[in-house]
């Protein structure tokens, strides 16, 4: 995204993880979200691995539990996150970008797409992010 502000950037072109944004507002919130998320899915991926072992060994009870841990943090706690965000950033490009950035597109509902379209500004609601957000749920409703 192009901002109005100083920008620096370091980095060199071979390694892509060794480019650092400095002074864009957008590249902040976008990284803090993606560190939030992984947080989320590194304990998503630990509770997979027990998942996988359970149902090796035939064990349904433990099975059962740690797939609603499992089902909580993908379908609720990832979900809810970026809900947040969005609406802390609803009067800004980077509120409606971060639905289309996120990992977790096919989690959401059609539900969830009306409601982080509904966070939005009505100037955010205009804007290309915000119709693609819009699209994703506004063909049911016809």
């Amino acid at each position: 995204m192009i901002e109005n502000a100083e920008i620096i950037i370091e980095g060199n072109s071979i390694e892509y993880d060794s480019i650092n944004v400095l002074g864009s507002e957008s590249d902040k919130i976008l990284k803090e979200y993606f560190a939030e998320d992984q947080i989320l899915s590194s304990k998503w991926n630990v509770l997979k691995l027990e998942y996988d072992k359970y149902v090796e060994s035939n064990d349904t009870i433990n099975r059962k539990k740690i797939a609603l841990k499992l089902n909580k943090i993908q379908q609720v706690d990832r979900i809810e996150l970026l809900k947040r965000y969005v609406s802390e950033n609803s009067t800004s490009t980077v509120g409606a970008l971060l639905p289309a950035f996120c990992t977790i597109e096919n989690s959401l509902t059609e539900k969830d797409y009306k409601e982080i379209y509904n966070t939005f500004s009505e100037n955010i609601k205009q804007t290309d992010y915000g119709q693609r957000i819009f699209k994703k749920f506004e063909r049911t409703e016809e």
